[in-house]
């Protein structure tokens, strides 16, 4: 019987200490459903842009009390084309918001409208009309043309963020660079109104 006590006590003694080893045990935290992070699709961001450029267009477009200047020809053009070319700078307050470029070529006529916030370049609108090809008589129809090319340009600072086209032009090239070659004809543009409306400025 004495040798039996000390067993008892033992086995006492590991109940007791596998017990408080499995209360001590850190437990596992509870799931918590963790809230979604809010993801912008890629090109979201830039669609809000763009609509708000749309809205900036058609406002300026709508706007019937900007102040023209025109030049003709050599007056901005290196070399005059067959059908000769124009260019109109459109002003509000002093401020330049839209330049059209007109260009008469041998085989059609092509038009370039830049548009313009807080003196930054924001959109182009581009348009190739060729004219129609007489197969009877193998000649061109001058006064008639067809829409061969539309290219539309959206730029956030000096950045062309989206284009959209339709027929073949220039661009297809990979060798030029659309966002280069668009910009420095709209600065180019912008440098010779500006000068012109300085001049006139002066004159009156």
């Amino acid at each position: 019987m004495y040798k039996t006590i000390p067993s008892l006590l033992q086995g006492l003694c590991s109940l007791l200490i596998l017990s408080c080893t499995l209360s001590c045990k850190p437990q596992p935290k509870p799931e918590v459903a963790e809230t979604p992070p809010v993801v912008t699709k890629p090109g979201q961001a830039n669609q809000a842009f763009i609509n708000t450029i749309r809205k900036e267009v058609s406002s300026i477009n709508g706007n019937k009390d900007l102040k023209k200047v025109v030049l003709t020809n050599e007056e901005f053009l290196d070399h005059t084309p067959d059908g000769g070319g124009e260019l109109t700078g459109l002003y509000s307050d002093g401020k330049l918001k839209k330049i059209i470029c007109w260009v008469g070529l041998s085989f059609g006529t092509e038009i370039f409208e830049y548009y313009f916030k807080d003196d930054k370049l924001i959109f182009i609108y581009e348009q190739f009309n060729t004219f129609v090809f007489d197969e009877k008589k193998q000649a061109l129809h001058y006064d008639q043309t067809e829409k061969t090319f539309e290219g539309r340009y959206y730029f956030n600072g000096s950045n062309l963020i989206d284009q959209i086209t339709t027929g073949h032009n220039r661009f297809e090239d990979d060798k030029i660079d659309p966002e280069k070659i668009l910009m420095q004809e709209a600065e180019s543009y912008k440098r010779v109104l500006t000068s012109k409306n300085k001049k006139d400025i002066i004159k009156n």
